[in-house]
């Protein structure tokens, strides 16, 4: 009996690991270059000094980066802003993007969302119908497409470059994903 629930439990970990990669390759892949209107930069954490966590700072320069390569005229800054933060995620995310060239004029801050989900339905009301590149960290680039795919129809991801998969979040995304997809079914 205890070697059937070790090889039970062996195979679930196994499982869950190897989803957690998946999904992780899966937000690596580039985006194509041309089509988009939006280049939409989901929020992350702001810390309690105002700084961003380093996850909001690689979304943002990777949202910059992909702005002045010309694969999308216009910038969302998306996320609320927590009790413990001295300013959105949308402002810092803001900020961030002006300090590497992105005019502020070309940036629409979207401070409501809360989630990922509500990151997708709060840059839809601030934007419309359009064709959107999400900038996440790779492993939460799939669950980002499947929540935006409900509110417009070409979606495309970027993985920020050097986000570590670390267990915590791959815990947390694999599950994450699931919801996403099974509410969207």
């Amino acid at each position: 009996m205890v070697e059937a629930v070790v090889v039970v439990v062996g195979v679930v970990a196994s499982s869950w690991i190897g989803a957690a990669f998946a999904l992780d390759r899966l937000g690596r892949r580039a985006p194509p270059r041309a089509g988009w209107d939006w280049i939409v930069v989901a929020g992350c954490r702001v810390l309690a000094d105002g700084a961003p966590s380093p996850a909001l700072a690689r979304r943002a320069e990777l949202a910059a980066r992909l702005w002045h390569d010309g694969y999308a005229p216009r910038v969302v800054a998306s996320g609320w802003r927590a009790p413990s933060a001295p300013a959105s995620e949308a402002e810092v995310i803001g900020a961030l993007l002006r300090a590497r060239g992105v005019p502020a004029e070309v940036v629409v801050h979207e401070d409501r969302a809360r989630s990922t989900r509500e990151n997708a339905s709060e840059t839809h009301r601030a934007v419309g119908a359009a064709r959107v590149l999400v900038v996440t960290d790779p492993w939460h680039a799939p669950r980002c497409a499947v929540e935006f795919r409900r509110h417009f129809e070409v979606v495309g991801t970027a993985g920020a470059p050097g986000a570590e998969l670390l267990p915590r979040a791959a815990l947390r995304e694999v599950v994450a994903f699931v919801l996403a997809w099974w509410r969207g079914r």
